[in-house]
């Protein structure tokens, strides 16, 4: 399963990070991390 979650959003950038986990009989396992910055461009009308 994966889950993101937003850390900082602001008016133009945001940062995110997500985390991949392996989840079966023997527990929950991280897989897989990732950290990510966004540029947030508005549209024009």
């Amino acid at each position: 399963m994966c889950t993101t979650r937003i850390l900082n959003r602001g008016s133009r950038v945001a940062a995110l990070e997500s985390e991949l986990v392996n989840t079966s009989e023997r527990g929950a396992r991280l897989v897989a991390k990732a950290l990510g910055t966004f540029a947030i461009i508005p549209l024009r009308a």
